[in-house]
């Protein structure tokens, strides 16, 4: 067994916790994972139905994902054990230029769409709110399954495109994020410099 070189990567999950991995391949379908300081085999199996089947450290799982298709998303959604995770791997090189776009656009809006079909559960916030990275802006119903639409950065909810019970196709218009409010500095005091002024020096 030929074990390939090893590449490193970033994965974040949800936009909100990120992992070092190192990725290392092993033969066919098989690859080694280092995370957190754990060694992983991961080894991926055949298809059945929506399903994929595959194993870690021998364990069998079974998970489901939709991959986005559009220029905006990235990264899969995966459905594992009743919950969805928005999954992201990123490359050294791929993550870099990401954190450059994403500095770059920080001063514009953001669209959060669906990243899959389903139906609206609730949506806890409204125009005007203001948000943190992390908070849930959405919950949809998908494949049975309840999905925690999160922010991905600190803003102010500038419009909601949906309400609870309406039915949603992938990549709708769900939230749309403006950036969050700066304070300006108060203007400094000239009553110093008028002080200065009257002094006889």
């Amino acid at each position: 067994m030929s074990a390939g070189p090893a590449r490193q990567f970033a994965v974040t999950i949800d936009e909100t916790v990120e992992r070092e991995a190192t990725v290392r391949p092993r033969s066919g379908t098989e690859v080694e994972v280092q995370l957190n300081g754990s060694s992983y085999v991961v080894r991926m199996g055949p298809r059945q139905g929506a399903l994929r089947v595959g194993w870690i450290n021998g364990r069998r799982i079974a998970f489901a994902w939709d991959r986005a298709d559009d220029e905006e998303s990235e990264g899969v959604r995966i459905f594992l054990g009743g919950t969805g995770f928005q999954v992201t791997l990123l490359d050294a090189m791929t993550k870099q230029l990401r954190e450059l776009k994403k500095a770059s656009g920080a001063a514009s809006e953001v669209k959060v769409k669906a990243p899959m079909p389903g139906v609206v559960l609730s949506v806890p916030v409204e125009a005007g709110q203001t948000v943190r990275e992390g908070d849930v802006l959405c919950i949809l119903e998908a494949m049975k399954m309840q999905n925690e639409i999160r922010a991905n950065r600190d803003g102010v909810v500038q419009s909601v495109g949906v309400e609870p019970g309406r039915s949603v196709a992938r990549n709708d218009l769900l939230v749309v994020l403006a950036p969050p409010a700066t304070t300006e500095a108060p203007e400094a005091s000239n009553n110093g410099a008028n002080n200065n002024n009257n002094s006889p020096v």
